[in-house]
C-alpha cells in the first residue's frame, strides 16, 4: 500500500525495519515496477482520451450567432 500511496523508498526502510536500501528493493522491487507500469497506463489512458475529445466532432452547430 505504501509502494501504491508514492511513500518514499527511505521511509518504506525505515518503517520496515531494513538496515539498507539494497534489502528493501529486493524485497519490493517487483511491485515498484508494477506501480509504474501501472502509472504508465494511466496516463497513457488519459492522453488518449484527451486526443479523442480533441479530435471529435459534436456534429453541426445548434446555436446561432445574434
Amino acid at each position: 500500500m505504501l509502494i501504491d500511496q508514492r511513500v518514499n523508498l527511505k521511509r518504506i526502510q525505515t518503517l520496515m525495519g531494513h538496515r539498507n536500501i539494497q534489502t528493501t528493493l529486493n524485497v519490493y522491487g517487483h511491485l515498484i515496477e508494477r506501480a509504474e507500469a501501472a502509472q504508465e497506463n494511466r496516463v497513457s489512458v488519459l492522453s488518449c482520451m484527451k486526443r479523442q475529445s480533441a479530435d471529435a466532432s459534436c456534429g453541426k452547430f445548434v446555436a446561432t450567432e445574434p
